[in-house]
């Protein structure tokens, strides 16, 4: 039962058409190693058309017939199974790519107008694929393979060089007194954010975790060395829908490729009184932590009465 709950939920979440593109739904999706809750952006929608004009990520699944059919082939039980497999794939990617250009359908033929190339789905055995049109032709994958070019891109420097949607910094973040660099998604763009150590000359991945933007809430604003600490870097984060209510998360190294968060200091106006408070607060979670999720579980946020709070003082 929970195996087609969850196939329920995934394909919702996948394959819904939003009738209006500022609307955000969101979806819990539990797969083999985490509770996700995952955000159903303007990149992420359903694709009517077979006819592709521009460059996209498409996931495509099974429909209703081909659901039925796998079942008979397989029996419920594996087919679940399967489905399990696809849905923790698909969630991966999805979170890797940041919901940019990534679209869903279940339709049995894609054709590419500039390329003129047809892509049929009974040519690919499996029933769960990626076609990938980026860059130059559409090529296919297996939600498997896909997921591993992935993640051994995110591992390279030269790929957020020039890019957009991220944001590059210089900070010693391990302490041996060169520079190495930070990326982190852009405001609006994502949470990710990626340590590279420079070894020999060139800049090598240590650790991928978040820059704490939220969905709603605060955002990334900068990256910087502590001035009160030279052993550790901060990553500073902002309301940006007025008000005052600043987040500054000071990042130190442990040992290698193993950092966390040491502590936050909050920063927020008061509505009720219209003082500034400072809250500082004690953190001590690893920062590959919130990658699984866990780190949010230990994450203290802001005390709900600041001006009670012992740990909050007003700002001179």
């Amino acid at each position: 039962m929970k195996k087609r709950i969850l196939l329920v939920l995934t394909l919702c979440f996948f394959c819904s058409c939003r009738q209006e593109k500022s609307k955000t739904i969101e979806r819990k999706l539990k797969t083999k190693s985490e509770n996700l809750t995952l955000t159903q952006s303007t990149y992420t929608y359903a694709v009517s058309d077979t006819i592709i004009t521009s460059p996209n990520i498409i996931f495509v699944i099974p429909n209703t017939a081909e659901i039925e059919m796998l079942k008979k082939k397989h029996g419920e039980d594996n087919f679940y199974t399967i489905a399990d497999d696809a849905s923790f794939y698909m969630a991966e990617i999805t979170k890797i790519l940041n919901f940019k250009d990534v679209v869903c359908s279940s339709k049995n033929s894609f054709s590419f107008v500039k390329e003129s190339m047809t892509i049929n789905k009974k040519d690919f055995k499996d029933s769960w694929f990626i076609i990938d049109y980026v860059q130059g032709k559409p090529l296919k994958y297996s939600l498997i393979d896909y997921y591993s070019k992935l993640n051994s891109q995110v591992k390279s420097f030269s790929v957020f060089k020039n890019n957009k949607d991220f944001f590059i910094k210089d900070i010693d973040i391990n302490n041996d007194g060169i520079m190495d660099k930070v990326v982190s998604n852009k405001p609006y763009k994502g949470n990710g954010v990626y340590f590279f150590c420079k070894e020999n000359n060139r800049y090598v991945f240590a650790l991928k975790s978040v820059n704490f933007s939220e969905d709603g809430g605060n955002i990334i604003k900068d990256i910087y060395p502590s001035k009160e600490d030279e052993n550790t870097f901060v990553l500073h984060t902002v309301f940006p829908d007025g008000g005052n209510f600043q987040s500054f998360h000071y990042i130190k190294y442990v040992d290698t490729n193993n950092w966390e968060l040491d502590k936050t200091v909050y920063e927020k106006t008061n509505w009720q009184d219209s003082k500034t408070y400072v809250c500082n607060i004690q953190q001590g979670v690893n920062m590959k932590n919130f990658i699984s999720g866990e780190g949010f579980e230990q994450l203290k946020t802001i005390p709900e009465k600041i001006s009670e709070s012992k740990m909050c003082i007003l700002k001179n």
